[in-house]
């Protein structure tokens, strides 16, 4: 792999990163599968049917529709976004940043490190906007899947999905942002399950320029040899791992921007305790986060606090062995004692 001319790309602004919607996890599953699940739980009799392989609904009519498209900021609100990955995701110096996740955390944590980035989504029926040209200095975040304060922008069903690509493959894309695909030499992948149909028609309207270089990291590669194969020669997609063995390609990729000086400069706004803190929740391992918070916090409230979120936990993990709570109901208890957590890391004492 040359990843001289992947840096040259990218120091010429001829390379594109696509964030897709596994990039944040909690417990094994991304944020945006934690959100349909709740709603599914929740709302039965609104959502008709969750296609999980699609990630997307079926809803039992208009109403029902509108009804959980605002019910989906919230959910987003609630849960807790991995802002140790997000701020490296910062770092890495590409002008145009595409997203197929509904919500800020990208844009959020950008303007929290000191960062001023464009920002502007996709709105079915709306015709593309005028956009400011990305570069370097002040990179544009664009959301390909609509954005969570804006309901009727959001991608929830089948009908939303064909809308999208009807528009990607007609009228387009705003038009700077269809030039920068259209020059681009790169395009890096992180986060994206290659087995959906709609990724792959994504990947379809991507590749109307030959010669361009596609990367996706290692972990990211179908499970089905025949779909991998596919993508392989179809589209030219390299699933690359990292240059060590504990590396993942988004590892070694930063670290080649390091050691280049290429990498944005990040006001971090928490310790390195915070940080590792911040990790363990994320990781899924909170009872661990809590203990070792308990241990750093030197304000007695707080402490409190934190021996009631213990135990919280414990009971609620008690429910979840004996099989005496639903796993979506045990999620959506486990997301709020984490988010309370967080809520603390964030405001210990640096």
């Amino acid at each position: 792999m040359d990843w001289q001319e992947i840096l040259e790309d990218i120091r010429d602004e001829q390379a594109v990163l696509f964030l897709g919607p596994e990039l944040i996890r909690l417990e094994g599953q991304s944020l945006g599968q934690h959100v349909r699940e709740q709603l599914h739980g929740e709302y039965p009799d609104d959502i008709v049917h969750h296609y999980r392989r699609d990630g997307i609904f079926l809803f039992r009519d208009d109403d029902a529709k509108v009804k959980i498209q605002k019910k989906v900021k919230r959910r987003y609100r609630e849960l807790p976004p991995d802002e140790d990955l997000l701020q490296r995701v910062a770092a890495l110096p590409f002008h145009l940043i595409i997203s197929l996740s509904p919500d800020t955390f990208v844009r959020d944590v950008f303007e929290s490190c000191g960062l001023q980035p464009h920002f502007h989504f996709y709105r079915s029926g709306v015709s593309p906007e005028d956009i400011p040209k990305p570069d370097k200095n002040r990179p544009l975040i664009y959301n390909l899947l609509g954005e969570i304060n804006h309901d009727e922008s959001l991608v929830l069903d089948y009908d939303d999905v064909f809308a999208l690509m009807k528009d990607c493959l007609s009228t387009g894309l705003p038009s700077r942002i269809n030039t920068q695909l259209m020059r681009a030499g790169t395009f890096v992948f992180l986060g994206f399950d290659f087995e959906k149909w709609h990724t792959q028609l994504l990947l379809r309207f991507l590749s109307q320029r030959p010669g361009v270089s596609k990367f996706a990291i290692e972990t990211d590669r179908p499970v089905t040899t025949d779909t991998g194969d596919f993508l392989i020669h179809q589209f030219r997609i390299n699933f690359q791992a990292g240059e060590n063995g504990h590396e993942t390609f988004f590892d070694t990729l930063h670290a080649h921007c390091a050691q280049e000086d290429m990498l944005r400069t990040i006001v971090n706004r928490y310790s390195d305790v915070q940080t590792r803190l911040l990790r363990l929740v994320h990781n899924g391992k909170l009872a661990q986060a809590i203990t070792e918070l308990l241990q750093c916090s030197p304000d007695p409230d707080t402490q409190t606090e934190l021996t009631l979120h213990a135990a919280r936990l414990s009971r609620l993990t008690t429910q979840q062995q004996a099989g005496a709570i639903d796993s979506r109901d045990y999620f959506v208890e486990w997301n709020k004692i984490a988010l309370a957590v967080i809520l603390l890391i964030k405001n210990l004492p640096a």
